[in-house]
């Protein structure tokens, strides 16, 4: 498992994501953001989805330290509520991570 631990890192997960549109409160969801905390993002930066992605990042680092990896980030990914493999493959593929 490849560990996501300094800020380069969240830059890169944050450049992986930046497609995420609509999915992003599933892919919060599946990666054990509170819902509280979605709902949070979503008033906060309310119409901007750019915003709410990095934002849904920074909550990741800050809420689940000890299941930061991009194994993880792709796993959830690929759920089918998220429904990203194709973000899931390009990180496995940059990082070189294995499923």
């Amino acid at each position: 498992m490849i560990c996501i631990s300094c800020d380069s890192d969240q830059h890169s997960v944050l450049r992986e994501l930046l497609e995420i549109t609509a999915e992003w409160r599933s892919l919060a969801t599946t990666l054990e953001i509170p819902l509280r905390e979605i709902r949070a993002i979503e008033i906060n930066h309310s119409g901007d989805v750019k915003a709410c992605v990095v934002k849904m990042v920074e909550r990741w680092f800050e809420l689940q330290p000890s299941k930061l990896s991009w194994n993880t980030l792709c796993a959830a990914l690929r759920e089918p509520l998220v429904g990203r493999p194709d973000i899931a493959k390009a990180i496995e593929h940059r990082y070189h991570v294995s499923s």
